[in-house]
């Protein structure tokens, strides 16, 4: 499943051959590892390295799911990493003991599957239901808690995955949930759609502004936040909604590490610390 199901999408069927390549040549060469493990060394010249030995003996398939390494893995921990690739696609996730983090793996598999589909429009609609799915998750403790992994097996979790969706959605978004399932315990797995949502836009060069409100917007306030965050921020930007009562009043935009504080409660704490500033100074 997940990895090995994007290479039959692709029509690799050899990959666990080529990625036991990938891992004799790093355990039979330690001046590669040593390259490999160093943090002085970029990404890409790395990248470089891969291609020149290996861009005429594996898939183009299996460069990238290299390259996608290269770029989440930590320097000191890739060469391991490299060499561990089989074991993380030749046994179920949960039991892979791969340097790899879940959520880096999660991350780069994403990646890789969307950036497969080249209709956008599709694209867009498989974002739409992830924020969709990610907002029914959040609303439910225990849902939330059973598909992170607290009380329950892969198994499990792909059976809630499959039920929540149902059986006529889309074979791509289906498949990168259940990656994501059964990927041992994950920290919160509405976060982890959520950041496959983010993953989808920015393959369709936009930017995902969560805009919390206190009731929803209208079309046209949709219409005029979106168009004010794409202009502060500089790249087209998508909002995705978010109902919170704490605000009061205003906007609260957060559109990757940049955070656009218009709300009620945010202008309240300003009052407050200067009245409270004023009474020191009295």
């Amino acid at each position: 499943m997940g990895v090995k199901f994007l290479a039959a999408q692709g029509g690799v069927t050899n990959l666990d051959s080529e990625m036991e390549q990938v891992s004799a040549l790093f355990d039979s060469q330690a001046p590669l590892r040593e390259v490999f493990s160093d943090p002085s060394i970029e990404a890409a010249v790395k990248q470089g390295i891969l291609r020149d030995l290996l861009g005429s003996v594996v898939s183009a398939y299996s460069l990238r799911i290299l390259f996608e390494a290269i770029e989440l893995e930590e320097p000191g921990r890739l060469a391991e990493a490299l060499a561990q690739l089989p074991g993380l696609l030749t046994h179920p996730i949960e039991e892979a003991t791969g340097a790899l983090t879940t959520t880096a793996r999660v991350r780069a598999f994403t990646k890789a599957l969307y950036s497969s589909i080249e209709d956008r429009a599709r694209l867009g609609a498989i974002e739409h239901k992830l924020y969709e799915l990610a907002d029914v998750v959040t609303s439910n403790p225990r849902l939330r808690r059973a598909l992170s992994g607290i009380g329950t097996v892969a198994a499990q979790r792909i059976g809630i995955i499959e039920d929540l969706v149902g059986s006529d959605a889309d074979a791509v978004f289906v498949e990168s949930l259940r990656f994501a399932a059964s990927a041992g315990r994950i920290r919160d797995f509405a976060e982890v759609v959520g950041l496959m949502a983010e993953i989808a836009a920015s393959l369709r060069n936009t930017r995902v502004a969560e805009v919390h409100v206190v009731r929803p917007l209208s079309d046209a306030d949709t219409a005029r936040i979106a168009e004010a965050l794409s202009a502060a921020s500089g790249v087209s930007v998508e909002i995705h909604e978010v109902i919170d009562e704490s605000v009061i009043g205003g906007v609260l935009a957060v559109v990757g590490d940049t955070v656009y504080d218009g709300s009620v409660r945010h202008r309240l704490d300003q009052l407050r610390s200067r009245l409270g500033m004023a009474t020191v100074a009295r």
